[in-house]
Order: structure tokens, then C-alpha cells, then sequence
């Protein structure tokens, strides 16, 4: 059925017509120009980029250029450039190995950080490896930073997920902690973090130099990008 309307269009001519739909864009366009004039930040219709995200990318492209500043000093050592300390932690005496285990502990483990853990109450420092301190930066292959302390611990926690594990320690002198291999399902967590790159080993006599080794050359965890070794960090900032 037609109506009055459509043969009013078609009787028009085609210039016309064409003009009409011309006026219906241009209304068109005026309706979205005045929705985009009613928005924040709009001027000659540009969107205006708000100036504090500006200066974050300013800070940021300046961290991720700026070399091992990110770790808190141009004297900070990426960790490809140095080898395992010859000096021991704290936890080990400076002229010895880890002691011998000489008890078994069980139990749920918690994630203190990266090398530390809660196992049924006791506090267990792994032995013969350091992991970033929570508070430490690093840098990331494409160059921007991060909190590798952190990262490193909450991959030790997705691991375990407040699993069982069983630890073989000993007593640290004047303390109550314990210093030990702890095992999760039968695997080595020593072993574990050092080979992903998780850790590095924390001294030249430690068993795990050669899992470092391995995990610099395939550039697993930490040396996907450049970090500082914890203990020359801690030096640093202690």
C-alpha cells in the first residue's frame, strides 16, 4: 500500500532527492559534534589525553631506559654480570656449608617470600639459594620494571597452594627458623626455584650453581630480563 509520503519522494527529482538526503547527514553529523563537544577533554575535535597520564608514560619510558637505576642506584650489578657471592648469607656461617639436616618437619606450608616459608607453624629458609626481596625491582626483558620479590613469591605460591610438604633442617644458631630442602610431591622446591630462574644460588659452594647456569642460558624467570642479585641488593639498601 503506498502512502502519501513515499509518493511524494519518488515524485520529487532525483537532484532533489539528493539534496535531502544531503541535509539528513549534515543533521546527523551536528547531532554526533554536539555529543562529542558534551564529553570531557574534547576541544577542535581532538580527544585531549589527560596530562597525568602523560607524565606516567614519561616515567615510565624514563625507568626503562634509564639502565640499572631502576634498582635504586647506577651502582646497582645486573646479576649476568656478577657470579654467586663468595660470601654465605647471614643464615650460614661464612666459612662453612649449610649444616646437615637433623630433623624432619611436615606439614601445610605457607609462601613468606620466595625462599622462606611457614611449614606447620615453623619458619624454614631454604638453603643454598636467595630469591628477590619483596621490596626489589627488576627489569623485565622489555625493559620496564617490576617487583620481582613479589612475582617470584606468588609463582612459589600458585605451586604449592598450601599443599603438604615435607622439609629436611636444622636449627639456625641463635634463632628459632630452620634452614633445609623441603620436597613437594617428591620434588625438590630447592632445586625447582633455581632451575626456572625463580632464585639464584646464594653462594660459589652452593649445589645449585650449575641449576643457575642452566637457567641463565635458556633466560628462565629472573633472566628473562636484568636483575640484581638479592644479597648485593640488600647490601645496598640495608
Amino acid at each position: 500500500m503506498q502512502t502519501i509520503g513515499s509518493r511524494a519522494r519518488r515524485a520529487l527529482p532525483y537532484d532533489r532527492r539528493f539534496t535531502l538526503k544531503d541535509r539528513r547527514d549534515q543533521r546527523h553529523a551536528e547531532v554526533d559534534r554536539r555529543h562529542c563537544q558534551s564529553r570531557p577533554g574534547y576541544h577542535a575535535g581532538v580527544m585531549r589525553i589527560p596530562s597525568w597520564l602523560v607524565l606516567l608514560a614519561i616515567a615510565v619510558v624514563s625507568l626503562s631506559t634509564s639502565g640499572c637505576t631502576v634498582f635504586g642506584g647506577s651502582e646497582a650489578k645486573p646479576a649476568r654480570e656478577t657470579g654467586p657471592p663468595q660470601r654465605t648469607r647471614w643464615l650460614i656461617p661464612i666459612d662453612g656449608s649449610p649444616p646437615e639436616p637433623t630433623e624432619t618437619i611436615a606439614g601445610r606450608a605457607r609462601v613468606l617470600d620466595a625462599d622462606t616459608l611457614t611449614v606447620d607453624g615453623a619458619v624454614v629458609h631454604l638453603s643454598g639459594l636467595d630469591a628477590p626481596e619483596l621490596e626489589q625491582l627488576c627489569r623485565r626483558a622489555s625493559g620496564l620494571p617490576y617487583r620481582c620479590g613479589e612475582d617470584m613469591a606468588a609463582l612459589l605460591e600458585q605451586r604449592l597452594q598450601r599443599d603438604r610438604v615435607i622439609c629436611d633442617v636444622a636449627t639456625v644458631e641463635q634463632s628459632e627458623d630452620y634452614l633445609g630442602v623441603c620436597r613437594h610431591y617428591g620434588e625438590n622446591l630447592n632445586e625447582w626455584l633455581v632451575r626456572n630462574g625463580y632464585a639464584v644460588a646464594n653462594n660459589v659452594d652452593s649445589p645449585y650453581v650449575a641449576l643457575e647456569r642452566e637457567a641463565a642460558d635458556a633466560s628462565r624467570g629472573l633472566w628473562r630480563g636484568v636483575f640484581e642479585r638479592p644479597s648485593d641488593w640488600r647490601e645496598r639498601n640495608d
